[in-house]
């Protein structure tokens, strides 16, 4: 599973100059990315609350029927609220979810189950890239101790990982819409 850090930073290249976002304060659109692009980890909190965090993680939550109800579920709030933009941000907020399920998919995974639900509910089968980008992060399998061993050596080389692959792809996302909003 990648960090937060690296399922941020990989949400951040949908949301680059987005017309759509600049309508709202810049640290709210920070903290809805935030909790967009790792929402589909509040799968732990399931387990956490059973004694194992792990117990349920990669599974439901991360599954293209979830992406695609979130983003369902967004454009209907949004087409409530602010109906000439609700389409754009249901699209953004799934495609945020998918670049969660991307980078899961492409890392390393040394904890049961291994890989993800993609085609849940129609299938409970665990599917994983036999080609890794990203590393591995150290965690325990009980919630008493699960917090505390994320902070270890191990998981700050995976954030810094992250990191150095995907801050170059956020700065190339970046220069193609500055200069495709120039030509326009």
């Amino acid at each position: 599973m990648c960090t937060p850090i690296g399922h941020t930073l990989a949400g951040a290249t949908l949301i680059i100059n987005q017309s759509v976002f600049t309508k709202i304060k810049p640290i709210f659109g920070i903290l809805i990315l935030i909790v967009v692009a790792n929402l589909p980890d509040i799968d732990y909190l399931f387990g956490f609350f059973k004694g194992n965090p792990n117990l349920y993680h990669h599974g439901w939550t991360h599954s293209f029927v979830f992406v695609l109800v979130m983003g369902f579920v967004v454009y209907g709030i949004c087409y409530f609220f602010i109906r000439d933009s609700a389409l754009a941000v249901g699209l953004i907020v799934a495609g945020i979810l998918f670049t969660h399920l991307i980078l899961d998919y492409f890392t390393l995974d040394t904890s049961p189950p291994f890989g993800l639900q993609l085609f849940w509910p129609f299938s409970t089968s665990y599917f994983i890239s036999s080609a890794t980008l990203f590393g591995d992060v150290h965690k325990s399998a009980t919630s008493v101790t699960f917090i505390q061993s994320l902070f270890v050596w191990h998981n700050l080389k995976t954030v810094l990982l992250e990191i150095v692959i995907l801050v170059p792809v956020l700065i190339v996302f970046r220069l193609i819409r500055k200069r495709r909003n120039r030509i326009t």
